[in-house]
């Protein structure tokens, strides 16, 4: 999981083909790790996620409230959902199916 900042956001984002996720992470915070830890093992090469950690810029940005945050983006590159606090391996498997089925369903 590649971690990205106010100055790379833009060319990252816009610069991917691939469905894109982005993990908002907190140093101090505690359920973060095991949001981090499962979105590790879920990564592959169909998918592109990335983290955030303690960009003001970017929090701010995307509204970002608490910590652990997962937004999904559209086609046209926007967010599109938004997942709060801490879920389960199976939940963001799920997740990750949907977003490639629409992407799918839209090539």
């Amino acid at each position: 999981m590649k971690i990205i900042k106010e100055k790379t956001y833009f060319k990252v984002i816009n610069n991917s083909e691939k469905p894109i996720l982005i993990f908002f992470s907190s140093k101090k915070c505690i359920h973060c790790k095991s949001v981090e830890k499962i979105l590790n093992e879920l990564n592959n090469d169909q998918i592109c996620i990335f983290k955030v950690i303690d960009d003001l810029y970017l929090i701010n940005k995307f509204e970002i409230r608490s910590f652990p945050t997962v937004l999904t983006f559209d086609k046209d590159k926007l967010p599109s959902k938004r997942i709060i606090g801490p879920k389960t391996k199976d939940f963001f498997k799920n997740k990750i199916r949907e977003i490639l089925w629409e992407k799918k369903q839209l090539d």
